[in-house]
């Protein structure tokens, strides 16, 4: 097994539902930490500022919206199954033991996932959570929590990012014109009665198990969907309303709005634990966190590039570049076009991408983003070393955190 010695090395790939690995949709974070950190700021893992030219809105596991609420939620949550640097998920971490991944690492996840074969050619997926994975306020992630989000995610109104609705649920398109048609019913007592009867029958708790049954195999792009946060019950819906014998779930069925309402009190069971927003989200370790504290105790995403007006009235623009070169933020992931390149050659003598000032990196291939970090701070022949055309899995820093 693999393990880092001193340098972190991180990049943090989203993919979208179309294409696990053709049509991705990246972004690129670098976390150089531990013995860099150290060695430029003589503050032993004390804080990481990460730049962002927008930022996260919503911190709602289930509601979340894009790529900037991603990068926040991949610190107070994971999701079920880690990816390995080639952008395979790992079915098999969610154990003490961790997941063997053919690059050499050992992963790490909050879950594990087995399959075998159902009645009439079906498919049957069982998740089950690690044992003793407990929130930041102690409370213990169990199925119940799988449960919940799943059934939130299901539901016929529900309105975030989470395409769970596409995947091939036995069941899901009755339970779901059956909601519908229950919401129609005018009286409320009624309705409730209706509403009751209602469930999905190809998904089901066993144990503790969650079973999912498909009417047919999942392709890896219905997988990377199915690979969700939890969200836990106890913060985000409702204990009494929680009983699978009578088809209660957690929540009415029909009315998400005061889950989705919930977003900058998020509790988690990540690495880290949201402690402040507004323009700098700060976030503090979580001492609970299953892979062991953080070393970095704080992490900060902040809002660098942005206009404001002063008390004289006039419109200041805060230079996202010059943050950078003076060390004011760590590194920054911006979007590489002709003005951040323009800007980035303007600061280096040389007049090129990598300079004296600055250092921007890029996936390479159709991505958009890249990282920027002051050429001054870091080394970074690790980072050459390791290659730039790998995946990595953003929650793996927290990981990479942990080593002496």
């Amino acid at each position: 097994m693999k393990k880092v010695t001193s340098s972190i090395y991180v990049i943090y790939s989203l993919y979208d539902g179309d294409s696990l690995m053709k049509k991705k949709f990246t972004l690129i974070l670098i976390f150089i930490l531990l013995f860099s950190l150290t060695a430029c700021t003589g503050k032993k893992n004390e804080k990481l500022v990460i730049g962002v030219q927008s930022i996260a809105t919503h911190l709602n596991p289930l509601f979340y919206t894009n790529s900037d609420d991603e990068l926040a939620l991949d610190l107070m949550f994971t999701k079920l199954f880690p990816v390995d640097r080639e952008g395979n998920l790992l079915l098999s971490a969610g154990t003490v033991e961790g997941e063997t991944s053919e690059d050499g690492y050992t992963y790490y996840g909050a879950a594990s996932l087995t399959t075998s074969l159902g009645d009439e050619s079906s498919y049957i997926y069982s998740i089950r959570l690690l044992d003793d994975l407990y929130c930041a306020d102690g409370e213990e992630l169990t199925a119940k929590d799988l449960i919940f989000s799943l059934y939130v995610l299901l539901d016929p109104t529900y309105s975030g990012s989470v395409n769970l609705s596409s995947l091939p649920i036995k069941g899901l398109s009755d339970y779901q014109n059956a909601v519908n048609e229950a919401l129609q019913i005018g009286n409320a007592e009624d309705r409730e009665e209706a509403l009751l009867e209602t469930y999905i029958s190809g998904i089901n708790v066993i144990g503790n198990y969650v079973r999912i049954e498909m009417t047919r195999e999942l392709t890896a792009d219905e997988m990377n969907i199915l690979n969700i946060y939890v969200a836990p019950l106890h913060h985000y819906g409702s204990l009494s309303l929680y009983s699978p014998s009578n088809n209660m779930f957690g929540f009415i069925k029909g009315d998400l709005s005061s889950i989705s309402s919930k977003g900058n009190t998020s509790i988690g069971y990540g690495p880290y634990i949201l402690s402040s927003t507004g323009t700098t989200l700060t976030f503090s370790r979580n001492n609970a966190y299953y892979k062991g504290a953080a070393k970095i105790k704080t992490i900060q995403i902040k809002l660098i590039y942005f206009s404001s007006t002063n008390g004289d009235g006039e419109v200041v623009t805060t230079d996202f570049y010059h943050s950078i070169d003076e060390d004011t933020i760590d590194f920054a992931r911006i979007i590489v076009d002709d003005y951040a390149r323009n800007e980035i050659s303007r600061y280096n003598l040389n007049s090129l991408m990598i300079g004296n000032c600055l250092s921007l990196y890029t996936l390479g291939g159709d991505s958009i983003y890249g990282y920027i970090t002051s050429t001054k701070r870091f080394d970074y022949s690790s980072i050459e070393n390791l290659g730039l055309t790998d995946y990595y899995t953003y929650i793996d820093a927290i990981e990479y955190l942990n080593v002496q």
